[in-house]
């Protein structure tokens, strides 16, 4: 059996959502927070406070197993860590992240 399997089990028992855990004192956890603001996707947050261990527990561990925050959990279960994996899945589709990478840099990197 997959690892994953009793954290989502678990999570479809709790009506889902998308779950961002991370300690709001962090860099990385502001940058998939401030992403999710910006384009108005629902999410409950999770504190994960990292000075107290709390990254560390059992449960944390089944939601991210290196213990690091931020850490998404999504509607389906599947879960995903590391800020900048985090930032471009969420932005995928959007103005953040347009389907041409090179356009948007053409002008500004002094070339025609």
């Amino acid at each position: 059996m997959d690892a994953a399997r009793p954290l989502d089990r678990a999570y479809r028992e709790t009506g889902g959502g998308m779950k961002i855990y991370g300690d709001i004192g962090s860099g990385n956890c502001q940058k998939v927070k401030a992403t999710a603001d910006y384009l108005g996707l629902r999410y409950d947050w999770i504190a994960v406070d990292i000075l107290k261990g709390e990254s560390r527990t059992p449960e944390f561990l089944r939601v991210n197993p290196a213990g690091q925050v931020p850490a998404v959990v999504f509607d389906d279960g599947r879960a995903l860590a590391q800020s900048n994996a985090i930032v471009k899945y969420l932005a995928r589709g959007s103005s953040l992240l347009p389907e041409d990478a090179f356009e948007p840099w053409r002008g500004i990197s002094g070339f025609i």
